[in-house]
Parts: C-alpha cells; structure tokens; sequence
C-alpha cells in the first residue's frame, strides 16, 4: 500500500511512511487483541473452571417488604 499511495499521491514519500506507521500500529493494536483475548479466555474457562469449587451460599438479592393495609 505505502508503494501504490507514493507512486499515485503528490508528496508520495511522506504519504507512503505515514500510510506504513499508521498500518504497523494498526496490526500491533489487532494483535494485542487477539493476545488479551486469548489470555482471558485460559484464565475463566480452563483455570477457572479446574480449580473453583463451589462453597457457600445461595445469593438472594434484598427485598423491601411493603407493610400490608
């Protein structure tokens, strides 16, 4: 893209390095992405789920009782 953007732009040379550093920090962003993605994924369904047992009580939210007329 940074050779088709220079051939074809005026000012090609900045428009190609600029189109390059923009693409590079696009690519580190997806990959840092499909990373965090992968790491919360172990954690909560291979980690998780093979160490936690379940212990304690059932949760029941709180209810306000109205008085009865």
């Amino acid at each position: 893209m940074g050779d088709l953007v220079r051939t074809r732009a005026p000012g090609g040379l900045f428009w190609e390095i600029l189109v390059v550093i923009i693409g590079n920090a696009v690519i580190l962003v997806l990959e840092g992405m499909i990373v965090a993605i992968q790491v919360v994924r172990l954690q909560y369904y291979e980690f998780f789920s093979k160490f936690f047992t379940e212990t304690g009580t059932l949760f029941s939210p709180f209810r306000f009782e109205y008085p009865k007329e």
